[in-house]
């Protein structure tokens, strides 16, 4: 817009006071608007510093949630291998350990592995077992 009016300066002979003032204010103009580009461009690395500062916070809390995990994984096994150990041993001794007299499985030789399956399968789903 400035340079319009100046470009008509000689068509519609303006007064040399009025040109000095406009050729400070368009000098202002430009320097206002490079100060302008130049805290835009600056705006622009710190939201990309800050951008990266929080992805790599993201990412740590990403890598310590894994660490966790893999170590509550740890410790899943090694109580899952001693339940598998354990349940065994105590499996006899539950069976055999029953003090009931009147059992309709003890008069069949296959009697405890068919009261057994049947527990099994009596057993709803999804809910506790023995």
């Amino acid at each position: 817009m400035l340079e319009r009016l100046t470009d008509g300066f000689e068509k519609y002979d303006v007064d040399e006071e009025l040109r000095r003032s406009l050729r400070n204010v368009e000098d202002h103009t430009i320097r206002v608007i490079e100060r302008v580009e130049g805290l835009r461009v600056l705006l622009q690395n710190i939201l990309t510093v800050n951008a990266t500062l929080v992805g790599q916070r993201q990412n740590d809390e990403i890598q310590r949630l894994t660490e966790f995990s893999l170590c509550q994984s740890e410790e899943v096994k090694r109580i899952s291998s001693w339940a598998a150990i354990l349940f065994a041993p105590s499996l006899v001794p539950t069976v055999y350990g029953m003090t009931f007299q009147v059992m309709p499985e003890l008069d069949w030789r296959l009697g405890y592995p068919f009261a057994l399956l049947m527990h099994d399968r009596a057993r709803p789903r999804g809910g506790a077992g023995l």
